[in-house]
């Protein structure tokens, strides 16, 4: 909306000026810039709108419509102002993941790591006794928020690793006792043998002994 010319600045008065005020103003700026007597260049011109002004404001009707129309184009500059100041409103910063793994004795324990999230040196607290699939939520460590917004999180994923001694008990435990009952029926047999050749020798030293 464009705001209309300025009456109350043209002939010098505030806008609270009475009727006598302004008939006191219009006739002091006539004889100042009226063209017979002001031969300046944009005399004329000048009191074209001294006349104008007073036309309005001299008017109590017209005046009323003057006051409304430049408290209307005063609060439309106002909400534009406002608006071009906040084109948006403030928007929260995006939550950032990342994932990590420990080794058994840092997950029964509990460890510190060093972590670099969005350019930024992080030292993460792993409290001991922390699970496998455990998320740990960094508040405020995410993306950066626009128009004020408040920032993301940064989400830590854990992952345990099982301990190599267990995954060698559950691999190798059932072979290892296969293969010791194998080898006390190796041995089992391998003695029976033994006995069975002392005993025919032995025989045979008796034959021969009576003969």
């Amino acid at each position: 909306m464009t705001s209309p010319r300025d009456y109350y600045a043209i002939l010098g008065v505030r806008r609270s000026a009475s009727g006598e005020e302004i008939r006191g103003a219009f006739r002091r700026m006539s004889k100042a810039y009226h063209p017979d007597l002001n031969k300046s260049p944009g005399a004329a011109e000048r009191m074209k709108e001294i006349n104008a002004a007073y036309d309005t404001l001299s008017d109590p009707a017209k005046r009323a419509e003057y006051d409304l129309a430049l408290d209307r184009a005063a609060h439309s500059a106002g909400a534009s102002s406002s608006w071009r100041e906040s084109p948006s409103p403030p928007r929260r910063g995006v939550n950032v993941r990342i994932g990590v793994n420990l080794t058994w004795e840092e997950a029964f324990y509990g460890t510190e790591l060093e972590l670099f999230i969005n350019g930024r040196r992080l030292v993460v607290d792993i409290p001991a006794g922390i699970r496998d699939g455990t998320t740990l939520r960094l508040n405020g460590q995410g993306e950066q928020g626009t128009n004020g917004g408040r920032p993301g999180d940064a989400l830590v994923s854990v992952r345990v690793e099982h301990p190599v001694s267990a995954r060698y008990s559950e691999e190798y435990a059932e072979p290892a006792r296969e293969r010791a009952e194998k080898r006390s029926d190796s041995e089992g047999r391998g003695c029976g043998c033994v006995a069975l050749v002392a005993a025919i020798a032995v025989a045979l030293l008796w034959i021969l002994s009576n003969c």
